[in-house]
């Protein structure tokens, strides 16, 4: 986790900002959103492991924890309706970004099985989904979903951001770019991208042995 204060503190170092003349921390958190929100495309296009998330969807556990808020309703009040993953689908996490794999429990009739995409139809079977808008549709009643996880962004400068502590300096360098605000968005769109590219270049399976080019 990266503390919004320490990139605060490390983008007016940069910026020889630390009396906070120049800028405001206001500024800056917004300079800093623009950057995650810019690192949240292409941390997804490059399959960064660290955005990988998995839930659990179950019918039976949604409609209960719906059953239970209505319950808690005032007389009158307009009452939620129970989920049909066939019929009616089920919401995707808030932070969902792009979808890795959606498996069928054990609470199913198989062990862990990967379900088929396809296009959207009247009724998906108990092997199949499909995704439209927002909502997960399948035949299936309970399912595991595997899925890359948006990084939420800053609000206030005691927020934690869902990132490893080794990206401090590229947000920070991001956020200074963008806090700048670079005429020429090309060059800076090259530059964001160089930067990302470094900061992921080495992380991802780099204990796997590389085979020889002369070893079949």
């Amino acid at each position: 986790m990266i503390s919004a204060q320490k990139v605060i503190r490390l983008v007016r170092f940069k910026e020889k900002d630390n009396n906070e003349i120049q800028y405001s921390d206001y500024d800056i958190i917004q300079s800093m959103n623009e950057a995650i929100r810019y690192m949240n495309m292409r941390f997804s296009e490059m399959n960064a492991d660290f955005l990988e998330r998995t839930v659990l969807l179950d019918e039976k556990t949604i409609n209960e924890e719906i059953d239970a808020a209505n319950a808690a309703l005032p007389a009158g009040s307009p009452m939620q309706t129970a989920v049909e993953f066939p019929v009616t689908g089920v919401e995707l996490p808030d932070d969902f970004l792009s979808l890795m794999d959606v498996l069928r429990t054990n609470n199913c009739c198989c062990h862990d099985y990967r379900l088929k995409c396809v296009p959207p139809c009247v009724r998906p079977g108990h092997d199949v989904y499909y995704i439209m808008g927002n909502r997960l549709y399948t035949g299936c009643h309970a399912v595991r979903l595997f899925y890359r996880a948006k990084i939420a962004q800053v609000t206030a400068d005691t927020d934690e951001i869902d990132l490893p502590e080794f990206l401090l300096d590229g947000l920070s360098k991001l956020t200074v770019m963008i806090l700048e605000n670079n005429a020429d968005a090309d060059v800076m769109q090259s530059t964001m991208d160089s930067v990302i590219n470094t900061m992921l270049s080495k992380r991802r399976y780099s204990n796997m042995r590389i085979a020889m080019p002369w070893k079949v």
